[in-house]
């Protein structure tokens, strides 16, 4: 999994290999879903926080 991190204009990209953990969703409506993310890569690397995602319908 491919991570991207911005601020200020600073983009980077981080690679999270061979995954381990879990993603929740926790709740869904009609135009966006919520969730958490906990998961460690081989080498270290790790995500782990909340999220908000816009739901895009199908085209």
């Amino acid at each position: 999994m491919d991570v991207y991190r911005g601020k200020g204009g600073n983009d980077e990209v981080f690679n999270l290999s061979n995954g381990q953990g879990s993603v929740k969703i926790e709740t869904v409506t009609d135009t966006e879903l919520t969730g958490s993310i906990d998961v460690t890569g081989d080498n270290g690397f790790m995500v782990k926080g909340h999220f908000k995602a816009e739901r895009v319908p199908a085209k």
